[in-house]
């Protein structure tokens, strides 16, 4: 943990002392979070964002922290974000199915990628950036899925992102609910091979 260091806000940027950048490694295009105390005393962790320089942007969060153009706020630490790795995304599917399906109260569960990805373990480490691409990556992944015959599509398709469905008809239910993510990853990816070396 680093020692808490004044620093005041210009608008909705926070400049961030290059003395903590410094000993995390941070630099100019890296992500970081950090942990502010405001000079009510509340104490917030802003999300991950990136550095242009030593500044991050507070667009979006100024009115939910309360915070205005000159206050005064003190860093209390700065941890330096990764990004999250696509070879992890198909993981964060199965993962996120397994949860969603053995939480199910119905015959069927209707999900997307993001609501995968907030069931899955990974979205606990809060220090961890998902890029919008990610999110693509994990969509392309569902759309080849329905092709496999191993989900559905759920309605019509939404503006951002696609809704889709498993039933407990369906041969992948039952092997998520008795196999570990890893298993479930395999059984997908052949399956997805099959379809596509049919074509």
């Amino acid at each position: 943990m680093l020692q808490g260091q004044k620093t005041v806000v210009f608008g909705r940027i926070l400049p961030i002392p290059l003395a903590l950048l410094d000993k995390i490694n941070a630099k100019d295009g890296d992500f970081v979070r950090v942990r502010v105390k405001l000079a009510d005393g509340r104490v917030y962790l802003l999300p991950c964002r990136r550095l242009y320089g030593n500044t991050i942007s507070l667009t979006r969060i100024t009115h939910k922290i309360q915070i205005r153009d000159g206050d005064a706020v003190e860093i209390l630490d700065v941890v330096k974000c990764t990004f999250l790795d696509y070879d992890v995304v198909p993981y964060i599917i199965a993962d996120g199915l397994k949860k969603l399906i053995g939480n199910a109260q119905s015959m069927c569960v209707g999900f997307d990628a993001v609501r995968l990805i907030k069931n899955s373990e990974v979205i606990e480490n809060e220090n961890l950036v998902i890029h919008a691409n990610h999110y693509s990556y994990a969509y392309m992944m569902l759309d080849a899925m329905v092709k496999a015959g191993l989900i559905a599509y759920a309605g019509r398709k939404r503006k951002y992102g696609r809704k889709y469905i498993i039933c407990k008809y369906s041969e992948l239910w039952d092997f998520i609910k008795n196999h570990d993510v890893g298993d479930i990853v395999d059984f997908v990816r052949k399956r997805i091979a099959v379809v596509e070396n049919a074509r």
